[in-house]
């Protein structure tokens, strides 16, 4: 202590020590009896138990869902454990305590050493109000892990419900900032604790959802279980329940969960926790890129090469095809072309054109020798009708003698004065007869 200006200025420590030595020599806190339902509870590594009470009384017109009026933390200490033999202690349970008060210097926090524990039948209505709710949600499926949603891999914007300003909001940004300063945070303003403190985080988790964020953060940065009371709120759950945009709860308290991280589709111990869920690393992003590049350049390759090849093999067989088929059309277009010159007019009149004047020339051969023949034989057939014709003997001086168109065949036959016709071998002679003498050896 020192005097400055006539004043006395004590240090926190000094502070801190008149504070104990009240509290050790007042009668009522020297040897205390007290009445609370158990908030939260821990042992320690040695064997310490550290057990936080809440206040279980309700007052008239106090509704179930009120808020707690007070807390104060019970120390037994591991001897006493041993001694007391305490039963299993469960969040709800209201105990009677028994014991003294002290001062914890170093964070200036007082509290109940105790040498006696004893716990009531009865549960506290916080507890049981925690539980009818707990299982009236939980009957709707709202916890069913079949419901929960994915949390998005690659976020371009993430929302963030938090009291701005606050260790936890510090946390949250400069992990994400780390991570990947290319994914935009989306802030609302929203204290853990106190008045309002429900109806700002509903309306923060419901304004980022409408605005279509990837991802939504909820939480605080640690705290006393009845710290974290907002987060069993009813309304807080159902919020995280209806919202359509994947939520990360991460409350920063890691002895046990609220309702809000039951319905959220992925709990976290811590908020930073949260922003390492909710943000990737940009060189995993990178690494994760590049991989799939030389993944699709190596498959992009293999099928470039593979088809390639199917390619030139195909084209191989398609000059194969082509060149048998184009043979074949050459051939079959020779063959139509030699029909076509076979069944061509001008070929086949010159071709009959030859005929024509082979067979001219052959009929003219025949005719000549036909007519030869029929020639010689007209001369046969003259030479034997000539042999046997009446003027044939007409020659060396007969003749053949007609009177009026009758042959004269006696000398009886004319009389002086009848016209008679001579045919000699060489003409006609016309005389009369002049006389008729008669052979007598004849008669």
């Amino acid at each position: 202590m020192r005097v400055e200006n006539g004043k006395k200025i004590l240090s926190v420590c000094e502070v801190n020590t008149y504070i104990g030595n009240i509290i050790k020599q007042d009668y009522l806190l020297k040897n205390i009896c007290l009445e609370g339902e158990v908030s939260s509870f821990s042992k320690g590594p040695t064997g310490h138990l550290y057990i936080t009470l809440k206040d279980c009384t309700t007052p008239e017109g106090q509704n179930e869902t009120a808020s707690y009026k007070g807390i104060i933390k019970v120390n037994v200490w591991r001897s006493i454990v041993e001694k007391l033999k305490l039963p299993a202690i469960n969040q709800g349970d209201i105990l009677i305590v028994r014991g003294s008060c002290s001062i914890y210097d170093v964070k200036s926090e007082y509290s109940v050493n105790a040498v006696s524990v004893q716990k009531r039948e009865e549960r506290g209505w916080h507890g049981d109000a925690y539980a009818e709710l707990k299982k009236k949600l939980g009957q709707e499926g709202i916890f069913d892990t079949a419901i929960k949603k994915p949390i998005p891999k690659y976020p371009r914007k993430v929302g963030v419900v938090i009291s701005i300003g606050t260790n936890a909001f510090k946390d949250i940004m400069s992990v994400s900032h780390k991570r990947n300063p290319y994914v935009q945070m989306v802030v609302c303003d929203a204290r853990a604790q106190g008045e309002n403190a429900r109806e700002l985080i509903v309306r923060g988790i419901r304004r980022l959802d409408a605005m279509g964020v990837d991802t939504i953060i909820i939480g605080r940065g640690g705290g006393s279980r009845e710290d974290l009371e907002v987060f069993d709120d009813e309304a807080v759950v159902r919020a995280i329940y209806e919202a359509k945009t994947p939520i990360i709860s991460g409350t920063g308290h890691e002895g046990d969960t609220s309702l809000a991280d039951d319905a959220a589709d992925l709990r976290v111990e811590t908020p930073t926790a949260a922003a390492t869920a909710a943000v990737p690393l940009v060189d995993d992003i990178l690494r994760t890129l590049h991989l799939h590049m030389r993944t699709m350049n190596y498959h992009v390759t293999n099928k470039k090469n593979l088809y390639q090849t199917r390619l030139e093999a195909s084209a191989r067989e398609l000059r194969l095809r082509m060149q048998g088929r184009l043979q074949e059309k050459e051939t079959k277009l020779q063959m139509y072309m030699q029909q076509m010159a076979a069944l061509n007019p001008r070929a086949k009149l010159e071709k009959n054109q030859e005929k024509l004047a082979q067979y001219r020339i052959n009929l003219n051969r025949g005719i000549t020798l036909r007519y030869r023949e029929y020639e010689h034989r007209l001369h046969l057939q003259l030479t034997r009708l000539h042999g046997n014709a009446p003027t044939a003997k007409l020659v060396g001086g007969f003749g053949y003698l007609e009177s009026e168109g009758k042959p004269v065949m006696d000398a009886g036959q004319t009389q002086a004065g009848d016209p008679l016709d001579i045919t000699l071998h060489d003409g006609r002679i016309h005389a009369t007869v002049v006389s008729v003498e008669t052979d007598i050896k004849g008669v």
